[in-house]
């Protein structure tokens, strides 16, 4: 209770509180380390105190712990200050390097820990060597918090660690509910979606001419191999049509119908492929319900990533969202910032256009259109403030004209000219 901070791991039998439960609890002071037998303890109630107040608790992928000890103990670790999410932060959600613990430590504190224990046994009798290995676990992260307060100061980022220190209890909490699909209806949605996805494939097929001496086999489905760049390649160049790739910003391009209707085609494949033949084997037995990964600090903008499955990149039609249920006797309640994202450029370039359009209540997607095409607000036409919206948030997260270009369906010197258009509206944007 007098330690300004203290170091907390726990060893599991599992990944998950679902499939696991916690055989150790390490904490670790300046002075000394302790190590609790959680299978002979049972109850940590003693312990409660100490870890929802008082000390800032040291851990290391503090998610993992905070979901374990709900679980099980009902305790909520706070406040807490997370190395892992540090290390990232400081790497600015640079996903391809490691942040395991070994590494941090070695990155930061000149720390070496052998992590061979980490696969042994820990539901059975526990070995000398596993009670020191779990105990270095926790002693090392006091050691690593000082290494990473200094360089977390340096970059003037210890008030955004601290906002992400605390959204990890609301994030966990969100893992342990998780979410419910009505797979009857899924499943359905899936026969539908098949359907549409073979008539597209006939479709597209039928801009292609018949190969020669090649007689059409009843039954035997797509003559192309539909996923094979190659033959898409070749298939276009039987039409007048090089395509250097087949990447979807290529295609955007080519003003021919088969063009169109090969994107289609991907779609409907995309949202077979990616989503309605995956998403029901993510259901837990204990649950029912898809309990997905949320990561924070691990992209380059700042935003959350989900894995297992990415619940929050959901198609937008109604058709997939209505298949998320809540259960019987609740409601699920849809809320949302308005332009959020835009606010918060307004409030950090101090961009005065912006920050006016704000002020007066302006639809700040369709102020933009109308300064970029040179017409009237009230004439703005809703492809253009579509073009707006995407160039208002593209450019926010470091969108280039290639990409726009695509997006947009036009090419990449029109795209050039819009942003330049864009950043000459908006000095103050440009600037930072």
């Amino acid at each position: 209770e007098a330690a300004q901070a203290i170091g907390v791991d726990l060893e599991t039998t599992g990944l998950s509180p679902r499939d696991g439960r916690i055989r150790l609890l390490q904490l670790a002071t300046p002075d000394e380390t302790f190590v609790v037998d959680v299978f002979e303890t049972r109850d940590l109630a003693p312990l409660k105190k100490v870890l929802e107040d008082g000390p800032v608790k040291v851990l290391h992928n503090s998610k993992f712990d905070y979901a374990f000890l709900k679980v099980e103990h009902s305790i909520t670790l706070s406040p807490i200050f997370d190395t892992m999410l540090s290390a990232q932060l400081l790497s600015g959600g640079n996903y391809e390097a490691s942040y395991a613990l070994e590494v941090v430590a070695e990155r930061y504190a000149d720390a070496e820990l052998d992590k061979s224990a980490r696969k042994e046994d820990w539901s059975g009798k526990l070995s000398e060597a596993q009670i020191e290995y779990a105990a270095r676990d926790a002693a090392v992260l006091l050691p690593l918090r000082e290494r990473l307060l200094e360089e977390l100061e340096g970059e003037k980022l210890v008030r955004v660690s601290e906002i992400e220190f605390g959204a990890v209890a609301s994030i966990a909490e969100m893992e342990l509910a998780g979410i419910k699909l009505d797979v009857a209806r899924w499943k359905d949605l899936e026969i539908a979606v098949r359907e549409r996805r073979d008539e597209a494939a006939v479709a597209l097929e039928a801009h292609f001419p018949e190969p020669e001496g090649v007689l059409p086999l009843e039954g035997l489905g797509p003559r192309l191999n539909l996923n094979s760049p190659k033959q898409i390649t070749d298939a276009f160049h039987s039409l007048g049509i090089d395509l250097p790739d087949t990447k979807v910003w290529t295609l955007l391009k080519v003003d021919h119908p088969a063009a169109r209707a090969l994107l289609e085609y991907r779609e409907l494949q995309k949202k077979l492929g990616t989503y309605l033949e995956t998403y029901p084997n993510f259901i837990h037995p204990k649950t029912g319900r898809i309990h997905a990964n949320f990561l924070q600090c691990r992209v380059p903008t700042g935003r959350l990533a989900c894995t297992n499955p990415n619940i929050q990149q959901i198609p937008h039609e109604d058709e997939f969202r209505s298949c998320f249920v809540a259960e019987q006797g609740n409601a699920l309640v849809i809320a949302d910032y308005s332009q959020i994202e835009l606010r918060i450029l307004a409030e950090v370039s101090g961009d005065p256009a912006f920050v006016q359009a704000f002020r007066e209540g302006e639809d700040l997607h369709r102020l933009t259109a109308a300064s970029m095409y040179g017409v009237e607000r009230n004439k703005v036409t809703k492809e253009q403030r579509s073009a707006a919206k995407r160039i208002n948030f593209g450019l926010m997260y470091g969108r280039g004209p290639k990409s726009l270009s695509a997006q947009l369906g036009t090419n990449e010197e029109r795209a050039r000219s819009l942003i330049d258009e864009y950043f000459a509206n908006y000095p103050r944007v440009r600037r930072y």
